[in-house]
């Protein structure tokens, strides 16, 4: 799933949110972007996303149930460059 956090949200929030989905046995991956900051929550796992979304905090929640979470656009909105020497691939070109 892939939480969306407030803009002011306070690091005690994150902590305590991080916690409890860690507690509940998800993998949770941090990624702050110029416009917000969301945790992906990666299980196999089922959780009721409400339960979340009640937390301090969490503007939304957003269940994801398709593979490859990680690398979705619900995840990541940007394309994803990797360089190898030289050469990046991703984004909208080779090269």
């Amino acid at each position: 799933m892939v939480i969306v956090l407030e803009r002011s949200i306070k690091d005690h929030d994150k902590d305590r949110i991080r916690d409890f989905l860690t507690a509940k046995g998800f993998q949770v991956r941090e990624i702050a972007g110029e416009e917000e900051t969301i945790f992906g929550a990666v299980g196999h796992l089922t959780i009721d996303f409400r339960e979340v979304e009640t937390l301090e905090g969490v503007q939304r929640v957003i269940p994801i149930s398709k593979p490859y979470k990680l690398a979705s656009r619900e995840m990541k909105q940007a394309d994803s460059v990797v360089s190898v020497g030289k050469i990046k691939i991703g984004g909208r070109r080779i090269g």
